[in-house]
C-alpha cells in the first residue's frame, strides 16, 4: 500500500521599479483576469502574467479545516496523506516551526476518516530537552533577507569551511546540524518502536535522504514526506489537485527520457544550459529521473554526459533573495566562475576557491575540481504557493522552500563531482566487493565515494537557485526531433489531449491547470527594468506582498472551486 514511487509505473509601494505607465498597463493586464479564468494571460515580454489567489491570505480554522479535508484524501504528490486507511495509525515528526493550528486541522480530518495520527517532536527522536532545543532554536530563526546563510548551512558539511567570525553569523553549529543529528537518531528510534507502522518526516529531499539514513527494511515504513507546516502550505488548493491526474502529467513529463539524447534548459534570469548523453547515459538517468513526486530532476547529472555547459543565475534559494548571481560551467558541468550574488555570491566564491576542495580529483573527472551542477527538483503541481508570511517573520526551517512545489519552478544547485549523499565508508566497501560500479539514490560512481570517504572529502550539496520561467527542450535520438517540457514556466503536459480528457472528468482543465501563484519580475512578466529587481530581489519581494495584502495588488485574483464536486472536499469524480 505505502510503496514509494517507481519508474514506468502504470498510469495511475508603487511597485518598485516599474514606471507610472507601466504600473497603468499592469493594473490593465492584472485586472482583466480572474481565477478561474483558466491559465494567466501573457505579461510583459510573453511570459504569464503575475496571479495570487486571495484566499490565500488569512485563513480561519474553518478555513484550515475543509482544507485538511481534502489533503487526508490526496494519494499523490510529497506529502500524500490519503495514502493512511482507515485503521491505521500514522506518526508524523513536526518540525520544530509547525503551525500547531495547522496540525490539530488535519489531525481532525484524518480522524473523520477514522485515522489515528499521533504527533512526534524531533527531540523525542533525539533524545534532547524540549525546553533546551526550544531555547536553541528560537535563537536561529532565519529570514527572507538572510539567503546567504543557506551556503553554510544548508549543507552542515560545508560549515567548517568557514572563518570562525562566519561561523558564528551563520548560528549555532547545533542547531545547523539538527537534520543530521535527526536522521542518525531516526534509526535506533525506529527499531525501538516498532509500534510505528508509518511515518511522516522531512519538508523536502525526503526519501533520498532518508534512505541513505535508514536502508531499506526501515523505509518500508515512510509514507511520505511531511510539507504541511505553515497555513498557506495547508490552505493551497495544492492537496485538492487530483491525484491520479498529477500521476500522469508526471509520467507524461518523463516518458521519453530514454530516448533523449541532448537538452536544454533556458530562463528569462540568465540560465542556460545545454547537455548532450549517449542511450546508456540515459537509461541511467532515467532511473533517478523521479525518485520523489513533485521532484522531477529533468536535466541528468553533468558527470554522466558526454558534454555539460553553460551557467546557472537567479536570485532566490531555499532560504530567501539575493542580488543575481550567476555561475558559469564548464564543457562537464564544473563550476568554473560565480559572478555577483552580493552575500550569497561571496560565500559561494569561498567555497569555490577554497584551495582544499579545488585540489581534489576525483577518478572519474577528466580535471581537478570539486564543485558541479547537481541535478535537482522541478515542481509539477500547479496549486503550490511561496509562503511570505514565513519570510518574512522568519523561521527555524527553510523559509522559501515552499515555492518550490509549483509547477514549473526548478530549484538547481551544486555539489561534489562525487554526489551529494554522504554514503559510510562500509557501505561504499561493500558495494565495491559485490562488483557494484555504481551507489546510492542518483547512482554515483564507487570510485569517487571510495575517494571521497577516504579523502574526508565532504558529500553534500549547497547554493540553490530557484528558477520561475523555464523552458526546458530534449531532443530525440531516434527522430532529431526537439521536443518541449516546459515552457515559459508552463509545463506542456498540461495540454497533451490524453491529460486534458482525464481534467475533464474532474472540471475545467484550463481552470485545473492554472497557477495560482506567479511572481512579478520587472523586465519579465511586468513592465520594468530587470536589472534594478536583480540588485535588490528582497524589496520588490516585500513590496509586492504588502500590496497583495493591502487589496492594492493588480494581479489577485478572487477564489474559485477548482472541482465540480463540492464541498466536502472529497474530490470524488461525478459519473
Amino acid at each position: 500500500m505505502m510503496k514509494m514511487r517507481r519508474i514506468g509505473r502504470g498510469r495511475a509601494r508603487l511597485l518598485y521599479g516599474v514606471t507610472l505607465a507601466g504600473l497603468a498597463l499592469a493594473l490593465v493586464q492584472g485586472c482583466s483576469r480572474r481565477a478561474g479564468d483558466g491559465q494567466a494571460a501573457n505579461g510583459a515580454g510573453g511570459y504569464p502574467a503575475p496571479r495570487f489567489l486571495v484566499s490565500l491570505l488569512n485563513p480561519t480554522q474553518d478555513d484550515l479545516v475543509r482544507a485538511a479535508r481534502i489533503a487526508v484524501r490526496q494519494t499523490h504528490g510529497m506529502s500524500p496523506l490519503g495514502k493512511i486507511e482507515t485503521g491505521q495509525t500514522v506518526h508524523v515528526v513536526l518540525p520544530f516551526s509547525q503551525d500547531m493550528a495547522v496540525w490539530e486541522a488535519l489531525k481532525q480530518a484524518w480522524a473523520e476518516r477514522g485515522v489515528t495520527a499521533v504527533a512526534v517532536r524531533p527531540w523525542e527522536v533525539t533524545g534532547e530537552d524540549a525546553g533546551a532545543y526550544a531555547a536553541l532554536a528560537r535563537a536561529n530563526v532565519t529570514h527572507g533577507d538572510e539567503a546567504w546563510k543557506e551556503i553554510g548551512n544548508f549543507d552542515t558539511v560545508y560549515y567548517p569551511y568557514f572563518s570562525p567570525d562566519i561561523q558564528k553569523e551563520l548560528g549555532d553549529l547545533k542547531w545547523a546540524e539538527r537534520g543530521k543529528v535527526y536522521h542518525k537518531a531516526l534509526k535506533p528510534y525506529l527499531e525501538k518502536h516498532p509500534e510505528i507502522r508509518w511515518f511522516m518526516s522531512d519538508a523536502g529531499g525526503g526519501p533520498n535522504w532518508l534512505s541513505v539514513a535508514l536502508g531499506d527494511k526501515l523505509m518500508e515504513r515512510f509514507a511520505g514526506n511531511w510539507t504541511y507546516i505553515t497555513r498557506a502550505s495547508l490552505i493551497s488548493k495544492g492537496s485538492e489537485y487530483p491525484g491520479d491526474l498529477w500521476n500522469m502529467v508526471e509520467d507524461k513529463l518523463i516518458a521519453p527520457i530514454e530516448h533523449v539524447s541532448e537538452g536544454t534548459f533556458t530562463d528569462p534570469q540568465g540560465t542556460d544550459l545545454h547537455w548532450v548523453i549517449t542511450p546508456e547515459q540515459a537509461r541511467k538517468w532515467k532511473q533517478y529521473v523521479a525518485l520523489v513526486n513533485n521532484h522531477m530532476f529533468l536535466y541528468p547529472q553533468p558527470m554522466e554526459t558526454l558534454r555539460f555547459e553553460g551557467k546557472v543565475s537567479g536570485t532566490a534559494n531555499h532560504t530567501g533573495f539575493y542580488p543575481q548571481m550567476t555561475v558559469h560551467l564548464s564543457d562537464h558541468g564544473r563550476v568554473i566562475k560565480v559572478e555577483g550574488g552580493g552575500r550569497t555570491g561571496d560565500m559561494f566564491r569561498l567555497l569555490v576557491d577554497n584551495p582544499r576542495l579545488a585540489g581534489v580529483q576525483f577518478p572519474s573527472t577528466p580535471v581537478k575540481g570539486y564543485w558541479y551542477l547537481a541535478a535537482d527538483g522541478f515542481a509539477t503541481n500547479p496549486k503550490k504557493a511561496r509562503d511570505m508570511d514565513t519570510l518574512i517573520a522568519g523561521s527555524t526551517e527553510l523559509p522559501n522552500i515552499f515555492e518550490r512545489e509549483r509547477a514549473g519552478v526548478i530549484h538547481l544547485s551544486f555539489s561534489s563531482g562525487a554526489g551529494n549523499y554522504d554514503i559510510p565508508l562500509a557501505t561504499i566497501e561493500a558495494a565495491i566487493r559485490q562488483g557494484r560500479k555504481t551507489l546510492g539514490p542518483k547512482s554515483a560512481d564507487v570510485r569517487d565515494l571510495l575517494y571521497a570517504a577516504q579523502h574526508k572529502i565532504p558529500m553534500g550539496h549547497t547554493a540553490h537557485i530557484h528558477n520561475y520561467f523555464g523552458t526546458m527542450k530534449w531532443k530525440l535520438r531516434d527522430t532529431g526531433e526537439w521536443i518541449t517540457r516546459s515552457e515559459k514556466g508552463r509545463i506542456k503536459a498540461f495540454d497533451d489531449p490524453e491529460v486534458r480528457a482525464l481534467a475533464a472528468r474532474y472540471g475545467d482543465p484550463d481552470t485545473i491547470f492554472s497557477y495560482d501563484w506567479i511572481p512579478a519580475i520587472p523586465g519579465i512578466n511586468v513592465p520594468g527594468n530587470y536589472q534594478t529587481y536583480a540588485r535588490d530581489p528582497w524589496s520588490w519581494v516585500v513590496n509586492e506582498y504588502k500590496q497583495i495584502k493591502d487589496g492594492s495588488y493588480p494581479y489577485l485574483v478572487r477564489n474559485y472551486d477548482l472541482l465540480r464536486t463540492s464541498a466536502d472536499g472529497q474530490g470524488a469524480r461525478k459519473k
